[in-house]
Parts: C-alpha cells; structure tokens; sequence
C-alpha cells in the first residue's frame, strides 16, 4: 500500500473524523475526542481493529494490545481465544458476576447459544480452506441475546482478515436426551476486509474487498451458525457457518458447501441463569390433602368452640329432685307440697344442727389503734410487709390478741379513756391514733347483736376484730369464746362472714353459688350427696328456694340483671350458713335494701339464731323500729367509744335514767343514733351544767339532787367527779340503783383468787386471772354467795326475758329496767316529761364523755363483765377438771357452776375439736371445684371467648390474602418480618384484655380468701389454665392453621410448622402472664391497663424491626434482653430464614442472598431459636412465679 506522507513529515494524528481514519468492527466515532468507540469486546485501539489480551474479567481500558511480534495473544489462566474472551472454568468469572457471596455461585456456561452474551472461539476444518491457505484459520464469535445481534470475525494465523456484522438474529436450542443443538439465524450480514490484510490485499493473496461490497454478489445473508454441542473441553462443539454466497467461495476450494468449524463456547453467568435451571422449590412436606385437612382443623376447632357456647348458653337447666347428680328441683306450687316442705323444716333443721357447738362470744375493753406518727406510712408497711410476716413467719394469732398486764380491762377500770393528765377527752384518744377503746360485751347462742353507730363510729372496725379479719393496726382487749380465747385458724373455721357488698360471681345460679360454697368448705369427711342436701336446707330455711336456678346477674358486666338486692343479700348469707357456723358476722346487711326487704333479711337472721342456736353478730346504721325490736342485744358505738352494750330492750331505760327518755312517736334507732351524733366531746363548764340541768340558758340553777352543796364553784370536773363518786342520799332512786355495789363476801373468804382489784363502778372484788377464779367456782357457787349477804335483794324487780336462763341476781331495789317501768319517782318523772319537751335543746348539749360514764358506772355493764369472767373461770375449771379431777366434791362444784352459769359453758376444747372436724376440701378437690365454677363463668359470659376466636379467624383471612404465597425475595423477607411483628402485636395487645377479667374477680376472691374458700395458689391455678388454654392456646393455632400454608412459610419438613405453633403460643402466654402479674399488682384496673400497654409498646421498640438490634446503645441493652417481643420475633424469623437462600433481580441479574446474611443485617442470631424458646418459657414461668407469690402475699381483705 503506497504511504500517503512522506518520510520527512510527521503522520498526522488519528481523528476517526478523517477520510483516511475509518472505524472498524462496527464501532462509532466519538465526537469529543475523534476515537473509536469499540463495540466487540476484545478488540481495541485507535480504530478499534487491534486483539487485547488479558482477560474478559480485566477492564476494558486495562488491557494491553497484542504485540506486534506475536501472533497470539497470551491470555490469563482460565481464558481461551484470540481475543482471550472464552472462559474456560467457573472461577474465573467470579469477578463478573457480583453475588454478595465472593463469587461461589458464578458459572461459566460453555453452551453455544446465548443466554446474555456469549463468545465462541473456533479452528476452520475444512481441508481444501486449510490447503489452499496454507496456514491455520480462525472464527471468533460474541453474540448478544438482548440486541439480536452477533460478530463474526475471520482469522488467519492469528491475524484478522475481514469481519461482519449480523443482525436480526434468533437464537433456538434444542435438547435431546444424548446431545443438545443451538442454531443462530440472523437475516442480515454486513461483510468488510482489513486493508491488507490476508484475502484482503495482502501480496501473494486474493483481495476480496470488491466482493465483500458487492450486494448481490457479495455474503450479505441470510446466515445461520449451527452447532451440535458436545460436553465441556477443548473444541468440542461442531459448528456450521453458511451463508449462500460464502457456500459458493468455499466449494470453489473445499468439497464442504460450509466453513466447519470447531469451537470452544463460553459466558460467565449467575448459576440461577443458567437455562433450564429452576430454583430448586422448598420441598413441602405437606401434601394438599393435609394442608386442607390442617385448615379445616382451625375453622372446625373455632366453630366447635362456638356451637358449645351457644348449646351451652341455650341450654335449659333440668328442674329434678335432688340426686346424686347435683341436680335440685324447685317444688311445684301446690298447697300440698308446700304444706309437706312446712312438715320438712323440723328435720331439715335439725340436719342442719348436725355437728353443730353453740359458741357464746364474751368481750373486754376492746380497743383499735394505729400509730400516731404516720398512720399512712403504717399502713402501707402492713400492707408490703405484713403479707410476708404472716406467709413465712406462719403466726397463729389467738382470739385474745393482746393481753396488756398494765391495763385492767377485766377490773372495769374505767380510766381507758382517759389521757395522761386524766381528761377524758375523746379528742385526745383520736388525736393519738385510737380508733376504738373500751368496748365491752356478751352474746350467748339462740341471740342476735346489733352494732350501731352513726357514720365513722367504728361499727364495721368493731366488727371486723370480733370476726378476726385483717387489721392494719393494734387490737387490744380479751375475747374469748366460750370462755376462752381460740387460735385464728380455729375460730376461722367455725365462724362465717358476710361482707357489706354482695361479691357474688353475676354468671352463677343461686343454686351454684351456695353448692360451690358448701363444697369447698364443708368438711371432705361429707358425702356428696350430704353436701347437696345442706345446701337445699339452707335454701329453703332462707326462702330462696324458688329462685335457686335464677342467675345473680349484675347491671354492669354485661351479665344482665338478675335477682334483686334483698335476694343477693341472702344469698350472701347462705354461702356462710351452709357451713353451719357457729358465730356469724354480717357487716350492714340492710345496706343498700328497701325497708321490707331489710326487715325480710332481720327477721331471717333472727330465726336462724333462736332456731338453730347461732350466734348472730351485725352492724346496723338506723334500722326501723320493727327491725330493732327483733334485736337481742345491741351496742351503741359514738366516735370509738362505748356508749351503750347490753340488751336492747334495757338501753331505752338506760338512756332515760341518764334524763334521754325515747320521745313519743320517736324510732328508737333514730333517736339513739341522732343522741350520739350530737354528742360533744368535751363541753364546757356551762354546757354541762346546761346538760344536767335542761335549763335552755347555760347558768341556770342545778337541781339539789344532783350536785352536792360542798362545792363553792361548779365547774365541769365537779359534775364529772360528782357522777363518779358514790352514790349519796340526795341522789335519785334510778341514780342510787345504777350505782349501788353489790355487797359480796370479804375476799379474805376466797384465799385461792389470788390478787384481787375493787370494780369502780360496783366496788366489788374481781380476781385478776382467770386460773385462780377457777377453785371459786369449783368450791362453792357464787349464787350461794351472793344469798348469803344480809343486803340481797330480792330478784323480783329484776326482768327477764323468756327465752333466756336466770341470770345472776344483782340489786335494783324498786327499780324496774323494763321498758314499761321507766320511771318510779314523781320527780324524775317530772324531770322526764321536761326533757321530753325540750328533746332539741338535750340534743345540742350532750356531752359523750357523759354518757361513756355513765354506762361505764352502769349495773348492765357489771353484769356483762361478770357474766364474762363467769364463762372464763367455769372453762379454765373445765380444764383443771378434765385434766387432773381432784375429787368428786370438785366434780360436783363444777356441775353445779355450769347449772348457774349464764353462758353455755362448753369447754373451747369441744369447740376446737368441732373445727377440726371440719377439714375442708383437699387442694386438688378445690382445683376441680373452681375450674367448674371458671368454666361456667366463662362460657356464660362469652363476648370475650367469642371476639377472640372471631378475630383469629378474620385475621388468618386478612393476612393470608395480604401474604399469599410471600416469595422468596428480598421484598418476601420483608413481608415475612411485617407478618411476624403483626401477629405478635396482635396476640400481645389482646393478651391485655384478661386483666380485666381478674380486675372484676378480684373482690370476691379477696372476699372468699378472707372466708376461707380455698388456699390463693388453688384459685390462681385454676384462673391460669382457663385464662391460658381457651384465651392463649387455642386462638394462636386456629390462626396458625388457617393461614400458615395459604401464607407460603416453609413447610419442607413438618418441624418448621410446629415451631411456628410453639413461638406464637408461647409468645401469648407469656404475655398473658406479664399482663396478669399486672393485674394481680395493682388493685387499680385502668392503672394496670395503662402499664401494660406502655409495657407492650417498649416491648414492640425492641422486637427487632422497629430499633435494629446492633444499634441499641450498651446501656440499653437489658431492655433487649428483657423483651419477649424480642425473643418471639427473633425465633419466628430465625425458623423462617435460616437456611433458605433468598434472591434478588437487579438489572437483569438474579443475587441470591443468604437466609444467614439478612439475620445478621437485622442484627439477629441464627442460632438463637432454642434459646429464645427457653428464654420465653423462662419468662412466662417468672411472670406467672410473680403474679403467684403477690396474690398470696398482699391481695387479702385489709381494712
């Protein structure tokens, strides 16, 4: 070829813009620097006409040129062809194909058709072309898939002779069992020679460039490269070339019509590129007939669930005759059968005394008090701590709470009020934290008493210590039962208690609140059937056997209402009586009752104490006055102070000898209630000579039969001393009666007493203890004593009511204390009839100091103290008699004490060995007996067993049309967390819906604990396995059947579907049981919601999803640690991903991703799902530890 510069000029730059500069291989002309843009990969230079070498894998701008001395390229290992662009092996296209996984899944596919782009390198084998060219011939290929294009270059040693372009390609494979074939058809082909090149104008050879440019002599197609793939290796495809003008050069110097070649193939893929590959599907261990078995499972468990509700709330009790069933029939209404049910109370009565000791309660200087430096830091010490004393420490707390050596509570001192300086001033006793002081009384079997006060008296206080109850304060004084005090647990069992609020569960019958009571409380020795039978005596003794099968019922809960107010109170008071107790406690059991239905439940409880010889024990606000005549005795409370005990009837005689007769007209309750709150606590000089007097005007005379003339200057401690001073002869008779001592023998006559004290209001000599009294009683009677004196009086003017056995006889002299005796003196009477008048005025001017005196000094209350310490000496005689008998004189002096004794003088050991004959029903027996009950309770109730059923079933709907069928992908892996942090916020808030099923029970277990039902861990139990097994366990396996296989989670094997199942249950119990703990913790039900939905919220921020758990500050990492949504979450995820290989397409090219690289993104451990199973099973054993140890140690009645 002639130059065109010569050789003293410089050859001007390449500027593919020239004429003289053309663009080879198809490449284009930049127009910013004048190069050649190459379009084949592996040829480069200035006109993109010169072989690189290297490697497909190197950059393009990084290879180097072929020398010019060399007639091959020397490429990298691994790579093969002229242009070093045919792989050889799979590793060397790691760094072409990027997979995140340092290229272990890059392939090098040698097939002959493209799959993007492949390059084919091959050696011409027809003899007649290698003959004739006498040197060795080449073909290169590269086609592209996407562009439907290829291009062919022809070599010749090496050294390229001309090249074209194919276009509008198609690209077909077949496959066959022993060999596969590809066939490239393209429909155009555009031919050009290298300038002198071989064939292309090199001397010695032919020049083909006119032919090449020739369009219709010239190959410009259709062409087709056919090839019959063998295996992987050296040129081991056999390949075709034809075009039909290219056919006709080659038979001029072969016997071929074709170029056959000989190739090596070759293009770096992703191994999930490769064709025919299919992603090797997770092998599902469940075949469609057990997934729709699996399914049908969860909607036929729910459905089952809600036929049962339905049958079960539809069903019609069967009204039979008792049997051994439990069944109970309500007679019909005939006179017939009513007439037989009256001829039946006779026997049912006294089946219902069976095993049953008459209990007298005797009581003593009785006083409540609370620290006076911080009574709120007191009791909320009691409240923290005092559980714990009493649950390990296992103090068995007597009757006789605290017996103060320093206080003469049995000598009828009656300075227990007074202060330090001797002022009786109430003030002083409340300012120093006292609540009660100085309580005193009696109450023997077959009576009713009656504890009245106005509001804040102490009434429900007194009460609860009588029956023992929790108290946070101090309880001082004596009680003794039958004339001795009785161990806690003891007179636990033979006492029942009967709350001011009916707490009754409102999904019970009548009938089944009474049974479940007499079950869990009547001795185990009991039949079944004997059991039954008790509570039908103990209905139709309280007229309630006609509603035995109605439901309690509530306003409120969603129960509907059921039985009225005078019912329910009834029914409150069966489940005591069912279990015959011997004492029976009522705290206002009108409260809330119209008048009719609060003289229904009086009378009720008076006929229980007259017929079956109970002793009854209530507080009472302002009942009518047909209520209080039905009362036996009655106690009369003013500001924690004494101001009336005894028998009812006396106290309108006692009040009017004070000058407060009852006016005409007047209710006697009214009038004493109203009497005690207007009493003032310490009135002035003038007020108490206004109150003495009845002047309207404070100064005005006072009566000379009242205060003495020796005092020149009247002041209020006149009046009081007066009061409390003997007796004198200016005194009134009623005064002089109510003073006047009884004269007994000198007590030098009863050696064996040993220290005596003088009561101050009889002056009488009192043993102080109780074991010397013993030998009195059991040498000589009292009675006999009381004959001898010369000044006994005659016991005619003394009262007695009918039903009760002679009492000691104490002096009265002319004096009746009977309600139609009221007064004798024409005086007084006159003085009577002016208070009556003047009932205002009194009303404004009583002084409680005054009339806690006046009864202090009273005959009433040194009849009840003598009456007391008479029962306690004739049991402490008991005692010595049945321990060591002496003699039988001794024998004979104790049967003759019991014939006087007013009390029912049985030994408390009778009594003792009567409670322990009442072991009630074993832990396991109460167990069966509460499930019972919570199972009835919870199916009579089943809005909330219902929504949680209903929406597991509407959420498995929703996710698994939301979900269906999540791919394996990187947008799968995400809806997989959003699926797994969704159920588990889902199962986590409704968990808080139980909390407020304990919240509405939590009265009346504190109420039948107190009572003495069952043990707290018994209820607890019984609370968790209904509260967990149809609200925990089953709502998460019917949304875990539903939607687990419509979902796509993986079901290779059938252990990734149970650990699904046991994640997601154990998950809600453990929530569940935080909840619950909650709920046990505060008595307060919003406060308790309110905590456990900020809890669930903080739980939720570190699960995994929302705060990625590498980031959380070291500081804060045991709230990870702490979080069961965190554990849940990160087992869910574990058992989902680990070991599934996930993919993701970008630009054409498909990544797989390792299941174990996005846990570790997420900050997750692959092997943490056993431990986060145990580490929710340890949580959930630790929640329900804590709910258990509070319930038993602070959720008790503590008033």
């Amino acid at each position: 070829m002639k130059s065109l510069f010569s050789l003293d000029e410089c050859p001007p730059c390449f500027d593919c813009h020239l004429t003289s500069f053309q663009c080879q291989h198809n490449a284009t002309c930049s127009d910013a620097n004048g190069k050649c843009d190459c379009a084949v990969h592996g040829l480069g230079g200035d006109a993109c006409e010169t072989p690189l070498c290297n490697s497909l894998a190197v950059p393009h701008e990084r290879r180097h040129a072929k020398p010019n001395d060399a007639k091959y390229c020397s490429c990298d290992e691994g790579w093969s062809g002229n242009t070093c662009n045919v792989c050889m092996n799979d590793q060397v296209c790691a760094p072409l194909v990027q997979d995140g996984d340092g290229g272990t899944n890059s392939r090098c596919y040698t097939s002959t058709t493209p799959v993007l782009e492949n390059h084919m390198f091959c050696k011409v084998t027809n003899e007649g072309v290698v003959r004739n060219l006498k040197r060795p011939a080449e073909v290169t290929f590269t086609c592209n898939k996407e562009t439907a294009s290829c291009n062919f270059q022809f070599w010749v040693e090496g050294s390229e002779s001309f090249y074209c372009g194919m276009s509008k390609c198609a690209f077909t494979r077949k496959e066959a069992h022993d060999r596969n074939s590809s066939v490239v058809a393209c429909e155009h082909l555009d031919c050009k020679c290298l300038p002198g090149k071989i064939l292309c104008g090199e001397p010695g050879s032919i020049d083909l460039s006119d032919w090449m440019k020739d369009p219709d002599e010239g190959p410009t197609g259709p062409a087709t490269v056919t090839c019959e793939e063998g295996y992987a290796g050296a040129m081991n495809h056999s390949c075709r070339l034809q075009e039909p003008h290219m056919t006709t050069l080659v038979r001029l110097i072969s016997k071929e019509d074709y170029f056959a070649l000989s190739c090596d193939a070759g293009q770096c893929l992703h191994y999930t590129q490769i064709p025919g590959y299919t992603r090797p599907g997770l092998k599902n261990a469940f075949s469609p007939l057990v997934i729709g078995i699996l399914m049908a499972t969860g909607l036929g468990l729910a459905l089952a669930i809600f036929g049962a509700i339905f049958f079960l709330q539809n069903r019609r009790e069967s009204l039979e005759n008792v049997n051994s069933v439990g069944a109970i029939a309500l007679p019909d209404e005939t006179d017939e059968d009513i007439a037989l049910a009256r001829d039946e109370r006779a026997a049912h009565g006294r089946a219902l005394m069976a095993g049953h000791v008459p209990c007298s309660v005797g009581f003593l200087d009785v006083g409540y008090s609370l620290s006076p430096t911080s009574l709120r830091a007191q009791f909320r010490q009691s409240r923290m701590f005092g559980g714990f004393l009493q649950y390990f420490g296992r103090r068995r707390r007597a009757v006789e709470l605290i017996d103060d050596d320093d206080r003469s509570s049995l000598l009828g001192n009656s300075d227990s009020g007074r202060n330090e300086n001797g002022d009786s001033s109430n003030n002083a006793i409340r300012s120093s934290g006292t609540i009660l002081t100085g309580i005193h009384g009696s109450i023997q079997p077959g009576q009713i008493l009656a504890i009245m006060g106005g509001s804040g008296a102490g009434k429900t206080t007194f009460l609860d210590i009588l029956a023992q109850r929790n108290k946070t304060g101090t309880v001082h004084g004596k009680i003794l039962i039958n004339g001795k005090p009785m161990a806690s647990d003891e007179y636990k069992r033979i006492t029942g208690y009967v709350d001011q609020e009916d707490a009754l569960m409102p999904t019970q019958t009548v009938y089944e609140a009474i049974l479940h009571s007499a079950l869990l409380r009547l001795p185990r020795a009991m039949t079944y059937a004997a059991k039954l039978k008790r509570v039908h005596e103990t209905m139709l003794e309280l007229d309630i056997l006609g509603i035995a099968h109605h439901r309690i019922g509530n306003s409120f809960g969603g129960t509907g209402r059921g039985i009225s107010g005078g019912e329910k109170r009834r029914v409150s008071i069966a489940c005591e009586l069912v279990t015959s107790p011997s004492i029976l406690f009522l705290d206002e059991p009108t409260s809330g009752l119209d008048a009719y239905n609060a003289h229904n439940v009086v009378e009720c409880l008076s006929q229980l104490a007259k017929v079956y010889h109970r002793t009854v024990v209530f507080t009472i606000h302002q009942p009518r006055s047909d209520i209080f005549s039905l009362f036996d005795q009655l106690i009369l409370i003013a500001k924690g102070r004494l101001v009336y005990s005894g028998p009812a009837e006396e106290a309108i005689d006692h009040f009017a000898a004070m000058g407060y007769p009852v006016p005409l007209g007047f209710n006697v309750a009214d009038y004493l209630i109203d009497l005690t709150m207007h009493a003032l606590d310490d009135p002035t000089e003038e007020e108490a000579i206004s109150i003495l007097t009845g002047n309207a005007e404070p100064g005005g005379d006072v009566p000379s039969d009242i205060i003495t003339e020796t005092p020149t200057r009247v002041t209020a401690h006149n009046v009081f001393d007066q009061f409390a001073a003997p007796p004198s002869d200016s005194e009134s008779p009623i005064r002089a009666s109510l003073s006047r001592p009884i004269p007994v023998s000198n007590a030098d006559e009863f050696p064996n007493w040993g220290s005596t004290s003088p009561d101050r209001a009889t002056g009488v000599q009192i043993p102080t203890n109780f074991e010397g009294a013993a030998e009195v009683w059991s040498s000589r009677d009292v009675t006999d004593n009381l004959s001898a004196s010369p000044n006994r009086v005659s016991e005619s003017g003394l009262r007695h009511r009918a039903s009760q056995p002679p009492a000691l006889v104490f002096a009265t002299e002319n004096v009746g204390l009977g309600r139609n005796t009221l007064l004798r003196n024409d005086s007084s009477s006159r003085r009577a009839g002016q208070s009556q008048r003047q009932i205002p005025h009194l009303m404004k001017n009583v002084s409680l100091q005054r009339l806690v005196t006046e009864y202090s000094k009273s005959l009433i209350l040194s009849k009840i103290r003598y009456e007391v310490m008479e029962s306690a000496a004739s049991a402490s005689a008991d005692d010595v008699s049945s321990s060591s008998p002496a003699d039988g004189q001794s024998t004979q002096g104790l049967r003759r004490t019991r014939s006087v004794s007013s009390f029912v003088s049985l030994n408390t050991t009778s009594v003792i060995r009567a409670a322990d004959g009442k072991k009630r029903a074993t832990g396991f027996q109460q167990f069966m007996i509460l499930n019972s009950r919570t199972f009835k309770n919870l199916y009579r109730n089943p809005a909330l067993l219902a929504t949680h059923y209903m929406i597991s079933l509407c959420v498995a709907a929703i996710c698994s049309g939301l979900f269906w069928k999540v791919n394996d992908d990187i947008g799968g892996f995400q809806n997989r967390m959003g699926l797994f942090f969704f159920v588990c916020a889902l199962f986590g808030f409704s968990a808080i819906s139980g909390m407020q099923v304990f919240s509405a029970e939590r009265p009346i277990f504190v109420r039948e604990r107190a009572n003495g039902y069952y043990r707290p861990i018994t209820y607890y139990t019984s609370k968790i396995l209904f509260e967990f097994l149809p609200l925990r366990i089953i709502p998460p396996l019917i949304f875990g059947l539903i939607c687990y296989h419509m979902i796509g989670l993986r079901s290779e094997e059938v252990s990734f579907f149970l650990k699904f199942l046991l994640v997601l249950v154990l998950f809600n119990l453990t929530a569940s049981a935080c909840c619950m703990m909650l709920a046990i913790m505060f008595r307060n039900g919003s406060q308790a919601t309110l905590l456990a939905t900020l809890l669930m919220l903080f739980e939720m921020l570190f699960g995994g999803l929302l705060l990625n758990r590498g980031t959380v500050p070291p500081w804060a990492n045991w709230l990870q640690v702490l979080s069961f949504f965190n554990a849940a979450m990160e087992a869910l995820i574990v058992n989902e991903v680990d070991g599934l290989t996930l993919y993701e397409t970008k630009y054409g090219l498909s990544i797989d991703v390792p299941g174990a690289v996005i846990l570790q993104t997420f900050g997750f451990d692959a092997r943490a799902f056993w431990k986060d199973v145990i580490v929710l099973a340890g949580m959930n054993v630790g929640f329900l530890v804590l709910g258990g140890l509070w319930l038993q140690l602070f959720v008790r009645e503590r008033k």
